[in-house]
This record gives C-alpha cells, sequence and structure tokens, in this order.
C-alpha cells in the first residue's frame, strides 16, 4: 500500500519534470536553428550560445545521456569555434552510436579544422573482446535483456511442455546470456578509457611540470589519447598517445570520453 501510495504521488512530478525537459530541448533546438538563420555575427553566436547553455543544463540532469544529445552539444560547439569540445561530444556520441554515418562526418569535419588527422588509435584486446566497435554499450544492455527475457519465458514454457526442442533453445539462449553478462562485466571492470585534449600540453617523462618532456612538440588540442591511470591524486593522467608512446599529463587539460 505505502509503494502505491508513494508512486501514486511521484507520477505527477515525473511527467511534469518529463515535460519540463521536452520543453528544454524544443527551447534549445528552436535557438539553434534561430542562430543558423541569423544574418549578423553576434545574432548567431548569442543563437548557439544560448542553444549551448541549454543543452549543458540538460546534461546536467540524470538519466538524460543519449547520443543525439551528444550530437546536438558537439554541434553547438562547433558552431563557436570550440572544436575540441565538438570532438570531445561526437566521440562520446559515437561511443553510443557507433555507426552513425553523420556523427563520423561531423567528426572528422571538426578535426579537419584543428588540422589533426582521423582518429587512429588502435583497439585494444578488450575493445576487441567485448566487440565495442560493432555493439555500444547501450546495445549490449538491451541485447542481455531480450536474451534474459527469452531464457526465463523458455524456461517457463519447458516446465508446462516438456520438449528437446525447448530445451536446447533454453540452453542456447541461457549461454548467451551468460556471455552477454561476462561481457558487460568486463566493460564496467577492464575497458580503457580515452579522452580528448581540450588545451595544449606536453607529455611528461613522470607526473611533474619539472620532468623531462617526451616529445618535441606538445599535444594538439582536440587529439585523443588512451588514459592508462590516475596519479598524484588525480592531478595527472598517465597516457599512452596514438605512437604508443607512454608518459604523463596534467588531467585539467583531458576530457574523458
Amino acid at each position: 500500500m505505502k509503494t502505491f501510495l508513494t508512486s501514486f504521488f511521484l507520477l505527477p512530478w515525473l511527467l511534469f519534470a518529463n515535460s519540463s525537459m521536452d520543453a528544454l530541448i524544443q527551447e534549445a533546438s528552436a535557438s539553434y536553428r534561430a542562430a543558423e538563420e541569423a544574418s549578423t555575427f553576434q545574432e548567431r553566436k548569442n543563437g548557439f550560445n544560448r542553444a549551448l547553455t541549454l543543452y549543458q543544463y540538460i546534461e546536467s540532469q540524470p538519466g538524460v545521456a543519449s547520443a543525439d544529445l551528444d550530437q546536438a552539444l558537439a554541434n553547438s560547439y562547433f558552431q563557436l569555434g570550440e572544436y575540441a569540445w565538438s570532438i570531445l561530444y561526437n566521440e562520446r556520441a559515437l561511443q553510443l552510436d557507433p555507426y552513425n554515418p553523420t556523427i563520423i562526418e561531423h567528426l572528422v569535419h571538426a578535426q579537419k579544422k584543428l588540422g589533426l588527422p582521423p582518429s587512429s588509435l588502435s583497439p585494444s584486446w578488450v575493445d576487441t573482446l567485448l566487440l565495442r566497435s560493432a555493439l555500444s554499450l547501450p546495445a549490449r544492455f538491451q541485447l542481455f535483456f531480450y536474451t534474459a527475457l527469452a531464457a526465463i519465458l523458455l524456461a517457463t514454457v519447458l516446465i508446462w511442455i516438456p520438449s528437446s526442442y525447448i530445451k536446447k533453445l533454453v540452453y542456447l539462449t541461457g549461454l548467451l546470456t551468460l556471455a552477454l553478462a561476462i561481457n558487460l562485466m568486463i566493460s564496467f571492470y577492464f575497458t580503457p578509457l580515452y579522452g580528448i585534449f581540450i588545451s595544449s600540453t606536453a607529455l611528461y617523462r613522470a607526473p611533474s611540470f619539472q620532468e623531462t618532456q617526451l616529445t618535441n612538440l606538445p599535444f594538439a588540442v582536440g587529439s585523443k589519447v588512451r588514459i592508462i591511470q590516475s596519479e598524484e591524486q588525480g592531478f595527472w593522467l598517465k597516457v599512452m598517445d596514438q605512437n604508443g608512446l607512454v608518459g604523463y599529463v596534467p588531467a585539467s587539460d583531458i576530457r574523458l570520453i
């Protein structure tokens, strides 16, 4: 009874929250479109800034993460000339929607604006094992849910209608569910992290500005690296660049994808 009453009183609030979020998304989209059609530089800048502010607020709310939202943020940053941030959010969008040609096109366009080649970090053994390039994490969650549901339903049917064929299907869906569960567990504990530089910095031999720089040139803004671990209470990150060189960079200069 208590649970029912709680749900009864929470339902109007949840519906209001969803409608308010939809209104914000529509307002942000309208601001973006108006900025695209604006005739002066200042009107365009104000419109894109307004859209970006709204999208950032939406992003800060729990449970709203999506490839569409990341792409909207990436496009807003791009229009404002913040190409490194645009690359970051396009990369985040690709994590959720790996095969979207529009996101890939926008990512490459932003990289070209900064004179960067397309990201060429080779996938790790974990990436290959988890099929990250083939299935996004949300897609694997959905597949796990449906295979688990199918296994339960088939097991229920088997109880009432004994059949060797249904029994084989139960084993098959059960094994697939187990494999997906292991896949998801590995994703949470072993998946490599990647980051995008939002400001230029050198690669150091150890976590200190007094240490030797390992490269002649600093990392370009917008470039992508693999993050190995955090050092010095999170102020430094141990990273690997696209050439396999390992060193340290200030954590403030990079954002996780």
